[in-house]
């Protein structure tokens, strides 16, 4: 397991450091953490050169600030790396951590012009991130009582399933769960959520505490989770229907903008690699009843990575191809585009053969063709995409 700590110098990001160490601690977990230097905010000035020596003090700087916090996870016996990076830091924080497990990242970012990772931002990488977030917020110690908050949705059934997962890689034995009635939801469908998750929870040896109020979301799960002292909190980042009911997204930052407690998010760009790491595992692959559509896609074939062999530049809106890592197929198997698991400027549109050949025949692509939603460029080794192979042959 791998987590992701991007680092500001700011009293923020140290307090997700702090978090996230303890974590990487209780779950045998390697950690990384990463200092993105963004020269526009540096200069104010987008076209000025920046003079060698100021790049220099200001690596110096970020190098600094990542080894400060790289000592501290080594007394803790911890398996660690550092970066410092360049560009924009919520696309940066998103790229880098493609192939992680969990970002821990502060509130709010230093303050002032250089160095910063501020609200805005924070909500960016929430908004774009392929695996979990957890918004560092308050100063626990341990983290023994996990709450769920649902509301019946994918993206709530989805933060169920990687709360079960966490709470067996800590060692817990009990787990809660919130469902919040409101306008247009009512007990019944609380009490069904709970009974099923509660059969989930049972079989993987984890009791669930169930839980069902009525009242404004946000209001409710603060209220709860100072009530039953709550250490850590997960959270979808949709709900079922903005028209219907309350939108969930609008509920989680409620709740993080006021919580006291940590806050694991999960992004509504999560990609299926990540689910299927969570559900392949057969005993909660089985229990789950009513999944997601891309639940039952993820069972139905073999996920995999997209990995750019080329780094390419693009503007926005510009399809061009790109070469890819081969990507083989068997006799009777086809490759499926999936929409999730897409690259921070754009997402591949397609993938190409090297040579057009009958599915009776074993194949293999090299090159796909990527849609640049914003100007930007692609690097050697960058996840641009996820795809599934089937297989549809006898």
């Amino acid at each position: 397991m791998k987590i992701v700590v991007p680092v500001d110098g700011s009293e923020f990001a140290a307090n997700a450091a702090r978090i996230g160490i303890i974590l990487a601690k209780k779950m045998d977990a390697e950690i990384s953490f990463l200092h993105v230097i963004d020269w526009k905010r540096v200069t104010k000035d987008r076209v000025r050169k920046i003079p060698e020596k100021t790049m220099e003090l200001f690596r110096a700087r970020g190098n600094e600030i990542v080894e400060n916090e790289v000592k501290k996870a080594k007394i803790k016996g911890l398996e660690v790396t550092s970066n410092v990076l360049d560009g924009i830091p919520a696309d940066q924080i998103v790229k880098f951590s493609q192939v992680a497990d969990l970002i821990v990242m502060g509130h709010r970012g230093a303050h002032g012009v250089v160095d910063t990772l501020v609200g805005s931002e924070t909500w960016k990488v929430l908004e774009n991130s392929r695996v979990p977030v957890l918004v560092a917020r308050g100063e626990k110690e341990s983290y023994n009582n996990i709450l769920v908050s649902t509301d019946g949705s994918d993206f709530s059934e989805i933060a169920f399933i990687i709360a079960l997962e966490y709470a067996k890689i800590m060692g817990l034995k009990e787990i809660s769960a919130l469902y919040v009635v409101n306008s247009g939801t009512t007990t019944e469908e609380g009490e069904k959520i709970m009974q099923k998750y509660s059969s989930i929870a049972s079989d993987l040896d984890l009791y669930l505490d169930e839980n069902i109020s009525a009242g404004t979301p946000s209001r409710q799960i603060l209220k709860f989770s100072r009530e039953k002292n709550v250490d850590l909190l997960v959270m979808g980042t949709k709900g079922r229907h903005a028209l219907k009911r309350i939108f969930l997204g609008s509920v989680t930052r409620e709740v993080i903008d006021e919580t006291d407690i940590p806050v694991i998010v999960v992004p509504p760009r999560i990609g299926p690699s990540y689910i299927a790491t969570i559900v392949k595992k057969r005993e909660v692959r089985e229990l789950v009843e009513a999944r997601p559509l891309f639940f039952e896609k993820i069972r139905g074939g073999t996920l995999q990575h997209v990995i750019a062999a080329e780094t390419k530049n693009f503007r926005k809106g510009e399809a061009e191809t790109i070469d890819i890592e081969e990507i083989h197929l068997d006799i009777g198997q086809v490759i499926t585009m999936l929409g999730y698991g897409r690259h921070p400027i754009g997402n591949i549109i397609t993938i190409g053969e090297e040579e057009v050949k009958r599915i009776e025949t074993k194949r293999k692509s090299n090159y796909a063709i990527f849609l640049a939603g914003e100007e930007g460029t692609v690097e050697k080794g960058d996840v641009i995409g996820v795809v599934m192979i089937l297989n549809i042959g006898d």
